[in-house]
């Protein structure tokens, strides 16, 4: 897939109007990031016969957490040294889990409009949160 459509695709996430296109989207990344993730192609290889064959979107696989604590898990060819990483707080004695963003931006984006979608402006809540001590 050339990178145009890569983002023909990420532009249409922010417009799904309806559960159709949420659902035919989703098919779509699935078969993006099945292609392009070699972890999670191996994964699907495993407990997925045909990932042709998958046609809704409660047959997509889920890659267990422990995946991300023991693998990298970010698209094929993309360089990792720019990629962001974030890390589970580690509260078990089974390691951090690492999340690569490769796109910042498009990571914002994502938590920034469904946070609005869900509870509003962020400008218009106020958020009082107690931490531990670090």
């Amino acid at each position: 897939m050339k990178p145009h459509q890569i983002e023909t695709i990420i532009s249409q996430i922010f417009c799904i109007q309806n559960t159709n296109q949420f659902n035919d989207l989703a098919l779509k990344i699935f078969h993006l990031q099945y292609q392009n993730v070699k972890i999670y192609r191996d994964y699907c290889d495993v407990v997925v016969k045909n990932p042709q064959k998958i046609n809704t979107i409660n047959e997509i696989p889920f890659l267990p957490i422990q995946f991300f604590k023991s693998n990298r898990v970010i698209w094929d060819n993309l360089p990792i040294e720019k990629a962001k990483v974030f890390k589970s707080s580690g509260t078990t004695a089974t390691g951090r889990s690492q999340h690569f963003v490769y796109d910042l931006h498009l990571y914002e984006q994502s938590f920034s409009i469904c946070f609005e979608q869900f509870y509003g402006k962020i400008e218009d809540i106020i958020i009082i949160a107690l931490l531990p001590s670090y």
